[in-house]
């Protein structure tokens, strides 16, 4: 029989794994787990295949229907007849292993086989060749890969012998696997050695991580915080191969608690802590809960805000609620730490969400429909009513509605930003505002209490923190007589200042701020300010 590999080697295939491991001089070869009660056909051809490539074999039975062998005879379950074999084999391989034996492993399975295979190979090295070819659900085989650098072969139908289809996946594995081998990593190691995780938010600031690292001769490892990621890079920082870590994306922890597809389980952001090793925490992409296809997500999450962020991802965007537990579980973990531990929050947020402003009565941009398409296909994840003409006085705004270019277009810019589920802040200036943008559908308003205070050109005559509050509570009120739902941030008027927004927060349902001249305009007043009285008072030289 020939499968495109050359030389043909003997294989072991008695299932005597005793003899196997002691008796002949056989390296290098590879282990295959399967039951061979009902895939004793399926691993025979894989055999054959791998042999062919010039690679021996050996066949480890993890089966329950044959009589003998060296199946454990005291369990009670069928449960604990698997886990018993699970036990007994991973040893087993250990041992091969141990012994130089073998240098990769696969598994050929359906869906208890399978998550006999994973327990199977749960302590073998990180690195080391484990490859799975399987029926089993795709839920099941997503475990398998959270917890382990297993290599996935999912048949898509059943293994029922070998027919046109299932020899496809077996050739293609049974090549592959012949290809690879285990090389030891050597003990100790020249360069200290960081472990980084990173998510698509947080991929510039790795990008100059491992890039500082390397000028400093210092090597990286970047975990990808998509729950399988940050599992192993606690496994492995628990095992000691890192000096220490920069956690730049713990979004993990989101769907730790919410529910989410993502999560790293209980044990995530505690191994640098039990460890002692220096650790750097960034909040990155912490805003987000991921599910997969949009069908995926439970129901209970129904009419909160979600992103495709690709055709098999969605997003979910947290809430206040569920931020604050983030907040709390992160704090509970660190305060653990005994080494050296550092939390810093990025100035700029912890999202690459961007919100695009569009002047919705612009003569020029009639067609609204098109304008949010082009907005979503340029990568911007949101829109807001800006400029908006709620701010320009009763007069403005009305001579501006008469030639249908007024407040109603802004509505109606919101509207069908919720029917294309773009996600929608609004500009609101009166509570009747906010009741036309809370129908409409808006995400989140934005109660606009007037032109900044403060800096050299701002307004500093006009209303108090106290009025802008007022102002403020009114317009929430409107909006959540429509919409409970509905989020609320804080702008403009006596709002200049970070201590001002403290106020705010202790006394309106607002849960964040829009920054403009409080942010741009007036730190950058004060700054040139600063600069130019320096520079004015630098003495000039004595002239003789």
């Amino acid at each position: 029989m020939s499968h495109h590999c050359t030389d043909d080697q003997r294989s072991a295939r008695d299932g005597n794994l005793s003899e196997l491991a002691t008796g002949s001089a056989t390296t290098d070869a590879v282990a295959i787990v399967a039951t061979l009660d009902t895939k004793g056909r399926e691993a025979s051809y894989l055999a054959d295949i791998i042999e062919a490539c010039g690679r021996k074999t050996i066949l480890i039975d993890v089966g329950t229907g044959r009589d003998g062998g060296d199946k454990p005879a005291d369990a009670k379950t069928p449960t604990e007849l698997l886990k018993q074999i699970a036990e007994r084999t991973r040893s087993k391989v250990g041992d091969l292993l141990g012994a130089g034996t073998i240098s990769a492993i696969v598994g050929v399975a359906g869906g208890r086989a399978s998550a006999v295979f994973g327990e199977v190979v749960s302590e073998l090295p990180y690195g080391f060749p484990k490859f799975l070819v399987s029926s089993a659900r795709p839920a099941l085989l997503a475990e398998l890969a959270t917890h382990s650098d297993i290599i996935l072969y999912p048949t898509l139908v059943d293994l029922f012998g070998i027919n046109v289809f299932t020899s496809r996946v077996l050739k293609n594995a049974g090549r592959a696997i012949a290809a690879t081998r285990y090389a030891p990593v050597k003990l100790g190691r020249d360069k200290k050695i960081v472990a980084i995780t990173a998510f698509g938010a947080t991929t510039p600031a790795a990008n100059q991580c491992v890039a500082r690292l390397a000028d400093a001769g210092v090597d990286a490892i970047v975990f990808p915080a998509n729950g399988a990621g940050g599992h192993k890079m606690e496994q492995l920082i628990a095992a000691g191969e890192f000096d220490a870590v920069i956690d730049l994306t713990i979004t993990e922890l989101g769907d730790e608690i919410v529910g989410g597809t993502a999560s790293a389980g209980p044990d995530r952001l505690k191994a640098a802590s039990r460890q002692q090793i220096p650790q750097v925490i960034a909040p990155g992409a912490i805003d987000m809960v991921n599910f997969g296809l949009p069908s995926s997500v439970p129901d209970q999450f129904r009419g909160r805000q979600f992103y495709a962020h690709t055709p098999y991802t969605t997003l979910m965007r947290t809430t206040a609620s569920a931020n604050a537990s983030i907040g709390r579980l992160t704090a509970e973990r660190l305060s653990r730490a005994k080494g050296p531990t550092m939390v810093l929050w990025p100035a700029k947020g912890v999202s690459d969400y961007v919100v695009g402003g569009i002047e919705a009565w612009d003569p020029l941009r009639l067609d609204l429909d098109a304008l949010l398409d082009k907005f979503w296909a340029a990568g911007f994840s949101g829109v807001i009513n800006y400029p908006t003409i709620s701010t320009m006085g009763d007069n403005w705004r009305d001579r501006r509605g008469r030639v249908g270019l007024g407040f109603e277009r802004e509505v109606e810019l919101i509207a069908l930003a919720r029917k294309k589920n773009i996600f929608s802040l609004a500009y609101v200036a009166s509570p009747q505002d906010a009741k036309a943008m809370a129908s409409a559908g808006a995400d989140c308003i934005v109660p606009h209490v007037g032109a900044t205070r403060g800096g050299l050109v701002g307004h500093e005559e006009g209303q108090s923190v106290k009025e802008a509050i007022r102002r403020i509570n009114e317009i929430n009120a409107a909006a959540r007589s429509i919409r409970s739902d509905v989020l609320s941030l804080c702008h403009g008027g006596a709002i200049a200042e970070p201590e001002d927004t403290i106020e705010v927060y202790r006394t309106t349902e607002c849960v964040g701020f829009v920054g403009a001249s409080s942010i741009e305009r007036i730190p950058i007043e004060r700054a040139v300010k600063t600069a130019a009285a320096e520079f004015k008072a630098v003495p000039l030289p004595q002239t003789h």
